[in-house]
């Protein structure tokens, strides 16, 4: 219906934005692991995308055990 196909472009439209904001905001922070999480989140269906960034997520705070749960799904 038109309602599920507007839908599913404002949903398209708002990740989008998400990304670029994520983006934007890791060049500005290239060590906020917590926001690498956040794009493996948002690229979580490019699997191999998302495992690599969750690594990474995990790379820069090994510490942190919440991150490291959060990231195992990635994985």
């Amino acid at each position: 219906s038109f309602a599920d196909g507007l839908s599913l472009r404002t949903g398209t439209l708002r990740r989008s934005t998400a990304e670029h904001e994520v983006v934007a905001h890791l060049r500005r922070r290239p060590a906020d692991a917590e926001t690498w999480l956040v794009l493996a989140w948002l690229r979580r269906e490019a699997s191999a995308d998302a495992q690599s960034l969750a690594a990474r997520a995990t790379g820069l705070d090994p510490q942190n055990g919440v991150l490291r749960s959060e990231a195992r799904p990635y994985r």
